[in-house]
């Protein structure tokens, strides 16, 4: 609600991370996605459970290692961001809650400040949230958002609850995807929207009311990926003890176990069936390879004549250096040198390894196919090609 700025509950700086767990028990940003059925990652039941404070037992390490190589690289992504928009970031590591609702907690990356004028000319300060991301080159959001200038609808809406909590109108994503912020950096601007947040605020409530006061376990069903419920369910449940007895379920269950059978049956069906699909495809490549021999690239015209079809596959040079070799040419390393250790080998005697290193084949290399339209450039390469074809100057 406008007007009705946060409580500062704590401060971050200092704490440790049990207390720091602590002060955090509620309902955060990065829960909306949760509320709203977006979340890749976390489940109603998830939340639930953290809500009320039980017990974890299970952790992604994969999870935790990305949020700690995230929160190392936001001073980099900050820093960028402060010299391309000239605002003044903030530090602020205060611990805040809703005016209203003192279990909608909020810890933020950044804050920023930029001056203005106001209708009148004089000088405005303008203060604003910075939520700092960071991902890898491979991640799909970075050609599908971030390169576009978006960002995925469950980070946008975890800005919208921010900016809720902290009575402030307009945020900015900054995130990067390498080193190189030319290439790799995108800024995303986010306004406060009123009619967007009241339904936030609601169902926020709705879900504080419904389950975490009464301790009543949401549906299961209403969480939206069925992976991220299993994951939450076995992570609050406690580590599998096999001396434990077996558990007896009631018959009516016996319902969705035929349904699991019958599932797990289409599943082996289509396996076996890709496996069929895989076998024909290799043999349809089996021309292709012949005909292209050392080449990674070849090209066939399409029927349409502004397309031609790509067929290729990535070049994989590797180089292996046989365990027989270095036993006859060097066995005073073998038992310092293990197949485990075969990369310190390579830094401690360059030399050797270049005497004993042999190419690896590629057989398993796998073919691309692709349909595209003809450029300028890909059409007079495809016209050079048939000419030196038709003179005899390359044959196949």
């Amino acid at each position: 609600m406008i007007g009705k700025k946060p409580v500062k509950v704590g401060d971050s700086a200092g704490m440790t991370q049990e207390e720091f767990a602590k002060s955090r028990i509620g309902i955060g940003g990065s829960d909306q996605a949760v509320l709203y059925g977006y979340s890749p990652w976390n489940s109603m039941y998830g939340l639930w459970a953290k809500c009320c404070g039980m017990k974890k037992y299970v952790f992604k390490e994969e999870d935790d290692y990305a949020k700690e190589k995230g929160h190392i690289l936001e001073p980099l992504v900050a820093e960028v961001f402060q010299r391309k928009t000239g605002f003044k970031v903030i530090n602020d590591t205060g611990i805040y809650h809703h005016a209203d609702y003192s279990f909608m907690r909020v810890n933020l990356d950044r804050m920023y400040e930029r001056e203005t004028q106001d209708k009148y000319g004089n000088k405005k300060t303008i203060r604003g949230v910075l939520e700092l991301k960071t991902t890898f080159p491979e991640n799909a959001a970075v050609e599908e958002y971030w390169k576009k200038g978006k960002c995925p609808e469950y980070y946008r809406l975890q800005v919208l609850f921010y900016l809720a909590v902290m009575d402030l109108d307009e945020a900015y994503i900054a995130c990067m995807w390498g080193f190189d912020e030319k290439k790799n950096y995108a800024c995303v601007r986010i306004e406060r929207n009123m009619e967007e947040e009241a339904d936030l605020i609601e169902r926020n409530v709705r879900f504080w009311n419904t389950y975490v006061i009464p301790r009543k376990k949401p549906p299961l069903e209403l969480s939206k990926k069925p992976k991220n419920t299993l994951a939450d369910l076995r992570a609050y449940s406690g580590f599998a003890d096999p001396n434990l007895p077996c558990v007896i379920f009631h018959p009516d269950y016996s319902v969705d176990v035929e349904e699991m059978e019958a599932v797990d049956e289409q599943i082996a069906e289509l396996k076996a069936r890709i496996k069929e699909l895989e076998e024909i495809k290799l043999r349809l490549e089996i021309p292709f390879v012949e005909a292209m021999g050392q080449a990674t690239v070849g090209m066939i015209p399409a029927r349409e004549n502004d397309s031609y079809y790509e067929v290729a596959y990535k070049a994989r040079k590797q180089t292996v250096i046989s365990a027989k070799n270095l036993m006859e040419k060097h066995p005073e390393l073998m038992s310092e040198y293990t197949k485990v250790k075969i990369g310190e080998l390579r830094a401690d005697y360059p030399q050797i390894c270049e005497e004993l290193s042999e190419q690896a084949g590629d057989e398993n290399r796998s073919m691309k196919i692709r349909k595209k339209k003809f450029t300028a450039k890909t059409r007079a390469i495809y016209r050079q090609r048939m000419a030196q074809l038709q003179k005899g100057a390359c044959g196949t």
